[in-house]
């Protein structure tokens, strides 16, 4: 009885430590990507474990994106041609590092004797295929794959730029969305990206408390239909619901905060200071619930305490002060 429970646990063990190797090589893989494209490292995460660099200093955080289980962020060299900057093989890394990692775990079964080796070999060639089909075959599920990312890249102009933008941001830790060059927020209604780059002009107008443009943008982030992508549907939603309600529009509420908006700031609630501001101005503004209001404001400025990026901190107890001056 004893020697089956050992083998089960080592199976469940061999099963969660070869997942989080091929996570991790996966990752490496797009660090090593950017590396060689000329990118500059910013933060490396597994799971909601993330370390990043920033002012040349190390900081370690928790940050939950859904749909994924890690996420390398390099940063792209600054560029008056953003189009011309190459991307593709920091997006093929990591599909490219789980490629490797199959191949050289298929030799090791081939020449190990050991069953214990064999098995945690089989496990790790089998997970780090799938992550390779999972990630090179373009496919959008919660958010774009990397196959999806360099199909657009090489087939839209407008990508490429909606890309290094996302990216390029990370290289101004420091400021603000209205502090950064106005170039990072432009927006463009060509190529698949679009609704994200209308998400960071949304961003760039919500920072200069322009609520009535910015629930414009964030209303055309947060349409439901064939084109949307998930994450950003939702992004988009949360910025919305929170321009509506300091806007005072209280009765197209109802129709921004659905179950999927509910469920998704509930998930994400526990790391993001932005959603935690929605919530306190959705439970002072609307529901007038001041304790629940209350709770929301004191957890969203734990986290802004917390947070890496100093911009994005200021942004967010500026937006929190506008909800109830004092």
């Amino acid at each position: 009885m004893a020697v089956k429970l050992l083998k089960a646990l080592y199976i469940i063990l061999a099963v969660f430590a070869a997942h989080e190797v091929c996570v991790i090589l996966h990752e490496a893989g797009h660090l090593a990507g950017g590396l060689l494209c000329g990118y500059s490292f910013h933060s490396f995460r597994i799971g909601s474990l993330q370390l990043s660099r920033i002012d040349g200093r190390w900081h370690f955080s928790r940050v939950k994106v859904e749909g994924t289980s890690g996420q390398c962020v390099m940063v792209p060299p600054a560029s008056d041609h953003p189009e011309d900057v190459p991307c593709l093989l920091y997006h093929a890394g990591g599909g490219l590092a789980n490629v490797v990692t199959a191949l050289f775990s298929l030799i090791g079964l081939l020449v190990s004797g050991n069953l214990y080796v064999r098995a945690f070999l089989f496990l790790t060639g089998s997970i780090s295929t799938a992550q390779a089909l999972l990630n090179l075959v373009p496919s959008m599920i919660q958010l774009p794959n990397d196959g999806y990312n360099m199909r657009c890249c090489k087939e839209s102009r407008e990508d490429r730029i909606a890309m290094y933008s996302i990216l390029r941001r990370q290289a101004y830790p420091d400021r603000t969305p209205s502090e950064m060059p106005a170039s990072l927020f432009s927006y463009s209604e060509e190529g698949k990206y679009s609704r994200v780059s209308k998400l960071l002009h949304g961003s760039f107008l919500l920072d200069q408390l322009r609520f009535r443009e910015a629930e414009a943008f964030f209303a055309d982030c947060a349409r439901d239909d064939e084109a949307a992508f998930p994450y950003y549907r939702l992004e988009g939603a949360c910025e919305q619901l929170f321009c509506l309600l300091v806007l005072g529009e209280k009765e197209k509420i109802t129709d921004v905060y659905d179950d999927a908006l509910q469920d998704y700031l509930e998930k994400t609630k526990k790391t993001d200071a932005a959603k935690r501001r929605v919530l306190y101005a959705f439970n002072l503004l609307y529901r007038h619930d001041e304790k629940a209001a209350e709770e929301e404001n004191a957890a969203a400025k734990r986290l802004i305490a917390r947070m890496d990026s100093q911009g994005e901190a200021r942004m967010e107890e500026k937006l929190l002060a506008f909800v109830k001056p004092s």
